[in-house]
């Protein structure tokens, strides 16, 4: 017999090998996908409620200094400054709702 056998294949670094790899292949394709969904979920919620907020006071501003601008016309008249910015809104709403798009 010849001691020049050939060598023996490293079969369990190879197998410890492809099971990582399908290991990782599964993690990316679940868990991070999961992770990514889950941070978007909480910024957008995060984004909604900081614009909800921003809204509420940007109506509170709009309607302060309308009735500032109305006390230097009217004096002791509030319900004209709810009346003009109620008008607004109800125009604003008609306009858009006209051009909406409308069911087939």
């Amino acid at each position: 017999m010849s001691d020049t056998a050939a060598p023996r294949p490293d079969w369990p670094t190879q197998a410890a090998d492809t099971i990582v790899r399908y290991v990782d292949q599964i993690k990316t394709t679940t868990t991070d996908r999961a992770l990514t969904l889950a941070k978007t979920v909480v910024y957008a919620s995060f984004a909604m409620i900081i614009g909800a907020l921003l809204g509420i006071l940007t109506l509170i501003g709009l309607f302060r200094a309308a009735d500032n601008l109305r006390e230097l016309i009217v004096e002791d008249a509030e319900w004209l400054t709810y009346l003009v910015l109620g008008m607004l809104f109800v125009i604003t709403g008609q306009v858009l709702f006209a051009r909406r798009k409308k069911a087939v």
